[in-house]
């Protein structure tokens, strides 16, 4: 009799204790995250970042062409920046992109020009590039504001990541999440037309409690272009001023519209 107990009791509890040695998927902070909150953190991590000091060196490769330039790397926050352009011993350019408005000012020619960052077919002076991947390579950050809950058309982890799709406007970008870091992999953006932009960020170090890329490369298969940036030196919390990212200008500077720029 008590063997039979034994065994109706073993049967009630035996799949109870086979429960209990499977792993506690809710042990892992990053286990099945839903994206909206994925995103949140992204977004939080963005917000972290102010007091940027950088210096980097930039490669480009156009339609076969090869240029290179220097720069110096200055915000408060990634949405408000200041970049000096040298050649040499000589500066090129300052670019100051603040939000989505730029003003850059090329000190040879004392001319300003201004105009929205969204103006693709601007290129920067020396490199031949579109202002927006500079920004992007710049602040080692994708621009976030596409990638909201309502326009997400794919959503699934890959080998310990999470990738991501949304639509808009007309164009797919797809990024890849590193969920214990918290930063961006890879950007894939599809445009009309069959463009595809790519964008990788790679080496990272963790610097003031935020993991920042050494390194930004970005790929267009519309014109054989390629931009690769990387960082000599970067600090976080370094005391930067609104001052430090004012554009001071003579007064005798002519002001022109962005798109009235010419890159040679």
């Amino acid at each position: 009799m008590m063997g039979k107990t034994f065994s109706f009791i073993g049967l009630i509890f035996l799949p109870l204790l086979l429960m209990g040695c499977r792993p506690d998927k809710t042990g892992d902070a990053n286990s099945e995250l839903p994206p909206e909150i994925l995103l949140a953190r992204l977004k939080s991590a963005h917000s972290r970042l102010q007091d940027f000091k950088g210096s980097a060196l930039v490669t480009v490769r156009l339609n076969g062409r090869r240029s290179r330039v220097s720069t110096r790397i200055r915000y408060r926050r990634p949405d408000h920046l200041k970049i000096f352009v040298q050649g040499g011993l000589r500066v090129i350019a300052v670019i100051s992109i603040k939000q989505r408005a730029v003003q850059l000012y090329i000190p040879g020619e004392n001319v300003v020009f201004e105009g929205p960052i969204d103006d693709t077919d601007t290129l920067m002076p020396g490199l031949r590039v579109p202002l927006s991947d500079i920004r992007t390579a710049s602040t080692g950050l994708i621009d976030l504001a596409p990638y909201v809950p309502e326009n997400i058309t794919d959503y699934r982890q890959e080998g310990g990541h999470y990738r991501l799709s949304v639509m808009t406007s007309g164009r797919k970008r797809t990024i890849l999440i590193d969920p214990g870091r918290t930063v961006v992999l890879r950007e894939e953006e599809q445009m009309p037309g069959g463009k595809t932009i790519v964008r990788t960020f790679d080496q990272y170090t963790l610097r003031e409690g935020i993991w920042r890329p050494s390194e930004i490369r970005i790929e267009s298969d519309t014109q054989d272009e390629t931009l690769n940036l990387k960082y000599d030196m970067q600090s976080l919390n370094s005391g930067l001023t609104g001052s430090d990212l004012r554009m001071k200008l003579p007064g005798s500077v002519r002001h022109l519209p962005l798109s009235h720029m010419v890159a040679e």
